[in-house]
């Protein structure tokens, strides 16, 4: 399945790697650019925006973030809501703020 998470935290970071040693096809990205380097050597592919997460994903997970890290991914041209074009897409949020 390919899914895509939002957020690579300390929630975010366990379940991508999780998510892909099972077998998944899992794309993520994160507001902090530093959280790549996270995913360095693990089978989780980073994208280099929100949309790109969502035109690649079925199953999304919102992890972690507070308001002001949702909102900056929703908005934009290369933003979250840009790349709901097309397909089915369900939807998981797991933020704790």
């Amino acid at each position: 399945m390919n899914i895509g998470v939002f957020g690579i935290g300390k929630m975010g970071f366990p379940i991508s790697l999780n998510l892909a040693e099972d077998g998944n096809d899992v794309v993520a990205y994160d507001v902090v650019p530093a959280a790549k380097e996270k995913l360095t050597g693990t089978k989780v592919r980073w994208a280099t925006t929100a949309r790109e997460v969502m035109e690649q994903s079925e199953l999304i997970f919102f992890v972690g973030l507070q308001c002001n890290q949702l909102k900056a991914m929703l908005e934009g041209a290369d933003g979250v809501l840009a790349g709901v074009k097309g397909g089915e897409k369900t939807i998981i949020d797991l933020s704790t703020s």
